[in-house]
């Protein structure tokens, strides 16, 4: 985060922050998308996530509005206690997961609109979200192997 800034600038509050690895590209291989010969058995799971402790600094320190990821947690596949959903969830920052496209959002500056699908008594729920970028002519679909229209 400190290296981010740096680069970037401070992470305004209200923010809402991607992490991008890259890992959308291995969707919908169940097998790639875990990074596990055995996808149904969760305690193999191996992908990138949040750290806790920067996911607490973003919300002490920058009051973030939401963290998103490409991978299929926010957590890290690894882990057993899922520490990432408790933190955003006690201070009700939404968590997004397998979210595409990351990399053809500027590193700052956009604005993004994120919509879920309003569920009675859901932990969670579909969600489209929408990156408008000052500038871009760039129209999506979001689905990588189809058309790009402009």
């Amino acid at each position: 985060l400190v290296s981010w800034e740096s680069v970037h600038g401070a992470i305004p509050n209200g923010a809402f922050v991607f992490m991008w690895s890259g890992w959308d590209v291995r969707y919908p291989d169940p097998y790639r998308t875990f990074n596990t010969a055995t996808p149904n058995d969760s305690t193999t799971f191996h992908f990138p996530g949040f750290h806790p402790d920067a996911v607490t600094w973003l919300l002490k320190n920058r009051r973030i509005s939401m963290i998103g990821v490409d991978t299929p947690s926010v957590d890290y596949g690894q882990t057993e206690v899922y520490d990432v959903h408790q933190i955003v969830g006690k201070a009700n920052v939404m968590g997004l997961e397998n979210v595409n496209n990351l990399g053809r959002i500027p590193a700052s500056g956009a604005t993004i609109i994120a919509s879920p699908v309003k569920l009675f008594d859901g932990s969670g729920a579909p969600i489209r979200i929408l990156a408008l970028v000052t500038g871009s002519q760039e129209y999506s679909n979001a689905c990588p192997k189809c058309s790009t229209y402009s």
